[in-house]
């Protein structure tokens, strides 16, 4: 795992230099491929020392629109359950997002 962290080891989600919303227009949605997707016991969540974007995710098959809907709060306690990874179908560039319980998709590394 890199050294910024990620919610399976250090349990705190944060890598400077990662900006995923290059990836969405100016309607703040981008479709991607899925390329795998895994469920697992809650493990706890944290946020790093960067603003968490918060995605909503409408899943059809292999294709996946991701919508930005805002940030995560700062000061919450959360669990995700979810993972999964998509690829850019342009760039075939992919990355992880993980979901957070009651709130949405937020990338593993941000």
């Amino acid at each position: 795992m890199s050294s910024g962290g990620d919610v399976f080891g250090s349990n705190i989600i944060g890598s400077p230099g990662f900006d995923v919303t290059k990836w969405f227009t100016q309607s703040n949605s981008q479709e991607f491929v899925l390329k795998n997707r895994q469920a697992f016991e809650a493990k706890p969540y944290q946020l790093g020392d960067q603003p968490t974007p918060l995605y909503d995710a409408a899943i059809n098959g292999d294709s996946v629109i991701l919508t930005k809907v805002g940030n995560l709060d700062e000061t919450g306690r959360y669990q995700v359950t979810k993972a999964m990874t998509l690829e850019n179908p342009i760039t075939y560039e992919t990355r992880s997002f993980l979901y957070v319980n009651d709130h949405g998709w937020v990338t593993r590394s941000h």
